[in-house]
């Protein structure tokens, strides 16, 4: 880490980075999986963009900027959780880039099973 980030640390945060225990404890995630929990929730947000939106037709590069918002809005609400901890805006954010990443999958494998 650069010191110029280090020095924008305030002593707590110092503390935590230079514990490894400690670090692991409140600056990773541990991927346990995806739930059935978490996929329904997926699919709920694709019905709720899809009322709110309608069927959308885009460009490739049109659904890259838009997930490129959405992921912003996830590192910001990662950035804001790390002040705050509070993680429900990250998990919010990330089932929306979640289910706009499966959706351009989706779009990738039925626009190539349409051209052979």
């Amino acid at each position: 880490m650069s010191e110029w980030l280090y020095g924008l640390m305030d002593d707590k945060e110092r503390g935590i980075m230079n514990n490894k225990d400690e670090y692991a404890r409140y600056f990773t995630f541990t991927d346990t999986g995806i739930s059935k929990v978490d996929l329904d929730l997926i699919r709920t947000e694709d019905a709720c963009q899809r009322i709110e939106r309608g069927d959308q037709t885009h460009t490739p590069d049109r659904w890259m900027l838009i997930l490129s918002e959405e992921m912003g809005e996830l590192s910001k609400a990662v950035l804001e959780a790390h002040y705050d901890g509070d993680l429900e805006d990250v998990y919010c954010e990330a089932v929306q880039c979640a289910t706009l990443c499966l959706k351009i999958a989706v779009m990738a494998r039925e626009q190539k099973a349409k051209s052979g």
